[in-house]
């Protein structure tokens, strides 16, 4: 079922270190707030 978007509706990024709204990316290009820009997440597997 396909259901569009509505007027005014984004995507909104959460930075994986504390929750805040992503606004920028760190090396590894993953979406992060401004605070945690210079932090690395480390090696992760799928579960």
């Amino acid at each position: 079922m396909y259901i569009p978007k509505r007027y005014g509706q984004s995507k909104v990024s959460k930075c994986p270190f504390c929750g805040r709204d992503a606004f920028s990316q760190n090396s590894q290009k993953i979406p992060v707030c401004k605070e945690h820009k210079d932090n690395m997440l480390k090696d992760m597997k799928c579960a």
